[in-house]
C-alpha cells in the first residue's frame, strides 16, 4: 500500500468515526428532554409546534440545546402524553424514540427511517411490562 492510499483510508477512517459519534444521542439526556417536554405540556399546553415547544423546553434547560440542537427532532402528544423521535441531522433517519410513559428510552434504531412506530400512541399509552412482570406466569384454568 502506497502511502497516499494509507493516508486516503486514515482520512476515511477519521471522517466516518467523527461522523458517527455526532450522530450518538445519550439515552440519558433524551429521558430529561422528554421529561421536560412533558412538565412543559403539563403546566403550559400553548405551544403548538415542534419548535416552540423546544424552544421553551431549551430555554430552561440550555444544556439540552447543546445536546439535541443539531438533530431533527419531532414529537407526538395528546394532553400530557409526549413520544419524542430524534433523528439525523439531515432528518432521513431515526435514531432514538423515546415515551413519556415508559421508564425508559423505547426505541434504539439502526437504519430506520425518520418515523414513529406506531405502537408508541400518545392517544392510546399502553405500558411496557417490567422485566419482572414478563417473568411473571400466568395462570391457566383448573385441569391445565
Amino acid at each position: 500500500m502506497t502511502h497516499k492510499n494509507l493516508a486516503a483510508l486514515l482520512l476515511i477512517t477519521l471522517t466516518t468515526t467523527a461522523c458517527l459519534r455526532q450522530q450518538r444521542v445519550s439515552p440519558a439526556a433524551l429521558i430529561r428532554l422528554t421529561k421536560a417536554a412533558q412538565s412543559h405540556i403539563a403546566y403550559d399546553n400553548t405551544t403548538s409546534t415542534d419548535e416552540q415547544l423546544l424552544e421553551a423546553v431549551y430555554a430552561k434547560d440550555p444544556e439540552l440545546r447543546t445536546e439535541f440542537g443539531r438533530f431533527a427532532i419531532h414529537t407526538k402528544r395528546d394532553g400530557h402524553n409526549i413520544v419524542i423521535l430524534v433523528c439525523s441531522p439531515d432528518g432521513r433517519m431515526g435514531l432514538l424514540e423515546d415515551a413519556s410513559w415508559t421508564l425508559k428510552v423505547d426505541r434504539h434504531w439502526e437504519n430506520h427511517p425518520c418515523t414513529f412506530d406506531p405502537t408508541l400512541d400518545p392517544h392510546n399509552p399502553t405500558p411496557e411490562r417490567t422485566p419482572s412482570q414478563a417473568a411473571e406466569p400466568t395462570s391457566l384454568p383448573p385441569g391445565r
